[in-house]
């Protein structure tokens, strides 16, 4: 559907079309096969067999599209009054005629709109399973979040680079290509992981700024790239495939957050995250390279940013982002105040292995105990 008020309405034929036909053979069997059928709940809905894409300029500024869960519901004029009744998601449309890449023409919205339908499909995936399945609530926005960017790089690795599973895919095969959208051996390509490992190696500059859970500002959407991270970890490290992975925690009906990946993985809170964190920093490191815990075996972090970072030394000045802090041996002290819940602090501690270090966690300003919280 498009919005008769859209800029371009009514020239926006073809590339609808184009978007349509790509959903139907590659997005939507991509998010059903690991996420879970968008169209479940068709029979109690509008029953129209379709799922539905409405491009407009209402879509709030900054937000590429969204989903709401009132439309699942019928039209209630006290309760419910702007439901569509159906399996629908809203996206922007693009503002600028003409053809290329500069500024927000069709061809530019064409190029990031594709990963944005995947995203928003795999968010109608997750509404209608916890529905249909007698969920008792809803996914955790984070990693609803996550796994909405897990369905975008799932449907990439296997239909655009073509790089499989715990595969250690680096820039060269990937990435490239989603930044050169006028080199002929990148014709076609979406932008795809590049705002994934954008998102993240911003946040590990600075990695006690942002959360995890959530929104540390109004305009922080950090967590998107955060929760992914810790999905994808997961996903590498215990699961037996994406889809046992991913469809495990879609279709789950007791559980959400940290307590789903805790179920199918059968690991405590604090050790996934604790695992996961030092994998951020450890995965591609030789040292490591043994342990399984710390890997991040479908991607190869340290090629990839390291790849941005030659492309773009201006926006990525380090070939790795995360600099944990080196602490002395013997006495020092650091001060941890500011770090967000959902966040955490690396350092890196040069004392040799015989001489051994006492640690001591203590309140803030060195008084009392440590927060209950700190792990």
């Amino acid at each position: 559907w498009e919005d008769v008020a859209a800029p371009l309405a009514g020239t926006m034929d073809s590339y609808f079309a184009r978007l349509g036909q790509e959903f139907d053979s590659t997005m939507y069997r991509s998010d059903s096969t690991y996420f879970g059928d968008p169209l479940v709940t068709d029979p109690y809905t509008d029953d129209d067999h379709h799922l539905d894409m409405v491009f407009t300029p209402a879509v709030p500024s900054g937000v590429e599209g969204f989903v709401i869960a009132c439309d699942l519901f019928p039209r209630d004029s006290v309760n419910n009054p702007s439901s569509n009744f159906g399996e629908f998601f809203y996206a922007v449309v693009p503002t600028v005629a003409g053809t290329g890449f500069n500024g927000n023409t069709p061809d530019a919205w064409l190029r990031e709109i594709r990963t944005t339908v995947v995203h928003e499909v795999k968010h109608i995936e997750s509404f209608v399973a916890r529905l249909t399945n007698g969920a008792t609530s809803f996914e955790e926005s984070w990693l609803e979040e996550g796994m909405a960017r897990e369905a975008e790089e799932v449907w990439l690795r296997n239909n655009i680079y073509h790089v499989p599973w715990k595969g250690d895919a680096r820039y060269a095969n990937t990435l490239y290509c989603d930044v050169r959208p006028t080199v002929s051996q990148c014709t076609g390509a979406p932008y795809g992981m590049f705002g994934h490992f954008n998102t993240l190696y911003s946040v590990l500059t600075a990695p006690g700024a942002s959360s995890l859970f959530g929104r540390v500002s109004d305009n922080d959407f950090n967590f998107y790239a955060l929760a992914w991270s810790l999905s994808r970890w997961a996903d590498d490290r215990y699961a037996m495939s994406d889809a046992a992975f991913l469809r495990g925690i879609t279709q789950a009906t007791t559980t959400t957050g940290m307590a789903s990946i805790s179920a199918l993985t059968g690991q405590s809170t604090d050790d996934l995250l604790g695992h996961w964190i030092l994998s951020l920093d450890l995965d591609g490191d030789v040292a490591f390279a043994s342990n399984l815990d710390v890997q991040f075996p479908t991607w190869n972090t340290r090629d990839v940013y390291a790849g941005m970072s030659a492309d773009f030394p201006g926006y990525f000045p380090q070939p790795f982002p995360l600099a944990p802090l080196a602490l002395p041996a013997g006495p020092f002290a650091v001060d941890n105040a500011g770090i967000h819940g959902g966040a955490f602090a690396m350092y890196e501690l040069n004392t040799s292995a015989t001489s051994g270090q006492t640690l001591s966690l203590v309140g803030a300003g060195g008084a009392g105990p440590a927060s209950y919280g700190l792990r």
